[in-house]
């Protein structure tokens, strides 16, 4: 195990690309994030459909796509969650509890992991890391909401697009999605387990955006042509997932 290097850390000045979304909340200052990036952190690879647990330490995705899974006792699946490049994989850390879902590599990724007692006594000395980490839990619990609201609520289309839009906001967050532009490796199955739809519907439901020119794809490369228009469809606002809690703010300020 090791610090992350310099070129981890210094891609961007006062910007380290594994913790972009720790800073983009603004609960942190570049003493914490430098302090986070040198903790000894070991990496691990998965192929898809790895497993990926992580119950006795702190994991961050650093590339790749993992999912939070759940199945019936009949087999059948439901994705609940994906977890993108910067997200933090469960928060035992914060709440105590073990995850209730399964975390499975959807395609090879990337995941660095670091001890949950090394993190604990950082967070003693720097409590705004703790802000950081509960303004991810409440953000990344909105987004199961917000699913939930597709799943019951939107047409096939509606979720689609709605999906496309959530995917390139964090995607550009993390500065992996350039002019609405991105990759992005799942199949329509896939797709199909995480909106609640058959991959022939997920198929029709791409042509039908593609005929309204509002996104194209080439292979894995997707681009949403028409954003203000995608955002129409799937009446799509970043708000849940920018909102910070007033209590972490406090906390921040400790």
């Amino acid at each position: 195990m090791m610090g992350l290097s310099a070129s981890e850390i210094n891609t961007r000045p006062k910007d380290p690309p594994l913790f972009r979304r720790f800073t983009s909340t603004g609960l942190l200052d570049r003493t914490d994030t430098l302090a986070l990036a040198q903790l000894p952190w070991s990496k691990q690879s998965l192929a898809p459909h790895d497993r990926f647990e992580d119950n006795q330490s702190f994991s961050i995705v650093a590339a790749g796509i993992l999912c939070r899974e759940n199945r019936t006792p009949e087999g059948r699946r439901q994705l609940l969650g994906m977890i993108l490049p910067g997200d933090v994989c469960n928060y035992s850390l914060v709440t105590g509890l073990k995850p209730m879902t399964t975390q499975v590599a959807m395609v090879r990724s990337t995941v660095l992991t670091t001890d949950l007692d090394r993190l604990t006594a950082l967070i003693e000395l720097r409590p705004r890391i703790l802000s950081a980490l509960l303004a991810h839990l409440t953000i990344d619990n909105a987004m199961t909401e917000e699913l939930v609201l597709s799943l019951g609520c939107r047409s096939a289309l509606e979720r689609m697009a709605h999906f496309l839009c959530e995917i390139d906001y964090r995607l550009g967050r993390m500065g992996l999605s350039e002019n609405h532009q991105f990759t992005f490796s799942l199949t329509q199955a896939e797709l199909g387990h995480y909106l609640g739809l058959s991959a022939v519907h997920v198929n029709r439901t791409l042509q039908e955006l593609r005929r309204r020119k509002l996104i194209s794809t080439q292979g894995s490369r997707v681009a949403l042509t028409d954003i203000g228009g995608l955002k129409a469809v799937g009446g799509f606002s970043p708000a849940y997932l920018t909102g910070i809690p007033a209590f972490a703010h406090r906390l921040g300020a400790a």
